[in-house]
Parts: C-alpha cells; structure tokens; sequence
C-alpha cells in the first residue's frame, strides 16, 4: 500500500538446489538484473509461505520462466493448499507444466534434491494458511525462515533449528491486532535462543525509519549479529559475508543484459 522497497522475494542457492521464496510482485525482474547472472530458467522451485499478494504476486511468471515458457515440464512448486483453492495463486496450465507440486502440511519434510531437505512449520497470519520453514543439508548451514506471524511457538521452535536465520519483521512496537513480528518479539526470541546469524526482512515503516545501525544497535547486548536486509543484499551462506549488487542498470553481466541480442 505504501510501498518501500521492492517485494520481490528472496532467490536463494542452497547446495544444488536454486529456488526463489515468496515471489511477490517484480520478482522476475529483480532476477533478471542480478549480478552475477541469476538465470530464471534453471531454477529448481518456488515456496510460497502464504497466498497474500506481496508474496506471491509474481508467482505465475517465476513459475513460466521456471518451466521455459511451458516448454520444459520441470521443476517444483512449495505452497499451502489455500493457495490453490477458490483463487489460485498459479494458473492451472503452469502447475500442469511442473514437475512436482507439493502441498504443504505442519511438520512436513520434503527433499529438495542432493540431500537437501525443506521442512515446513506452520505459523499464525490473518486467517490464512502460513508456513515457516527450516532448511537442512550435508555438509551445509541450517536456515531457518520466519514469514509473516505473530510470536506463536512455532518461531521459536525455527531458531532452535538453524545457524541462520531470516525474519519477516514488520513492526516496531508489537501490535496485539496484527499477526506480524515486531523488534520486541525479536528481542524476546534471540534472548532465549541466539542464532548466529539473523537477517531481517519486510520491514514496516517504522522499522526502516529507525535505520540499519539502529535497529542492529538494539541486539548489541545479545550473541546475535543482527543485519536489516536492503534490495540486492547477497548472502554467502558458507562464509556469511554480506555485500550488495552493483545497483547501476542495466547491469552488464545480468541475465537480462546476456540476452539482449538472442533470437527468440
């Protein structure tokens, strides 16, 4: 309603497995214009926490790019089963076109690939149906994913399972009326279990009206290194350095920048 930032999602590589979270609106687009190239059309899946439009509103065109334009039936869609009732939040010829369509369930562990697995834990959102997720591998760093929510045990229950955690954090203040995160909740989570590593996402106003080095001055006191996510922020998830994408367009290197002179 007063948007911010972009809403894009989050694409993420976890061992072998590419895959783009919560693909809200301009998501492609922002895929497109990274660098180093991201490629639409090797993805591997797309999770989709919930059906609210900021999360899934660039489902559809993720989900083409995924499967070359209906071409190629490839690939795997992670999403409630509310997200494909009355509304869906895919067209039916895109599911079609999937490899794997996986509805999501409380406690739900799906394999991901080479010995990655994503597991599925059910959060509390306005009514519809919203999971959080933990992901695990051989050899790689657990990450944990908190989306929209209120405080339920659940949150907890993520941040005991990962190294790495990021954090749908929406309000400064809590809210009673409002199913979503405020920098009080967070202090009472990370004073209970501190996670190493906590990258905080879906910020409200009043959050990013605080400032990046406030908002991490808050958690100074906690074992915790806390960090306020900005558009085109790249996570190494081996040695957790954080940096940014060059924010110039077009971008040489980017998808879009290699495919200005294909042939269709």
């Amino acid at each position: 309603m007063h948007q911010i930032r972009s809403s894009g999602g989050i694409f993420f590589r976890y061992g072998g497995f590419a895959g783009v979270l919560d693909p809200g609106p301009g998501s492609l687009h922002q895929i497109c214009r990274a660098v180093p190239e991201l490629d639409p059309t090797e993805l591997d899946g797309v999770i989709i926490s919930h059906r609210h439009l900021d999360h899934c509103g660039d489902a559809n065109a993720v989900v083409e790019a995924m499967v070359g334009g209906g071409f190629n039936e490839r690939g795997s869609i992670f999403l409630p089963k509310d997200a494909l009732s009355d509304e869906p939040v895919v067209f039916g010829y895109l599911r079609r076109k999937v490899g794997r369509r996986v509805l999501l369930e409380d406690g739900g562990s799906y394999p991901l690939g080479e010995g990655q697995t994503l597991r599925a834990l059910g959060l509390k959102h306005h009514g519809v149906t919203t999971f959080g997720f933990v992901l695990s591998g051989r050899g790689l760093r657990s990450v944990g994913i908190v989306s929209d929510t209120s405080l339920v045990p659940q949150v907890f229950q993520i941040a005991r399972s990962c190294q790495v955690m990021v954090v749908n954090v929406t309000l400064e203040r809590r809210r009673p009326n409002l199913d979503h995160l405020s920098l009080e909740d967070l202090k009472e989570l990370l004073s209970e279990i501190p996670v190493p590593l906590v990258l905080l996402t879906h910020m409200g106003r009043g959050v990013l009206r605080l400032g990046p080095d406030a908002v991490a001055s808050m958690f100074n006191h906690l074992s915790s290194r806390v960090i306020c996510g900005e558009d085109g922020m790249v996570v190494d998830l081996d040695s957790l350095e954080v940096a940014m994408m060059d924010p110039r367009e077009p971008r040489e290197g980017s998808h879009s920048w290699n495919q200005r002179f294909q042939d269709l």
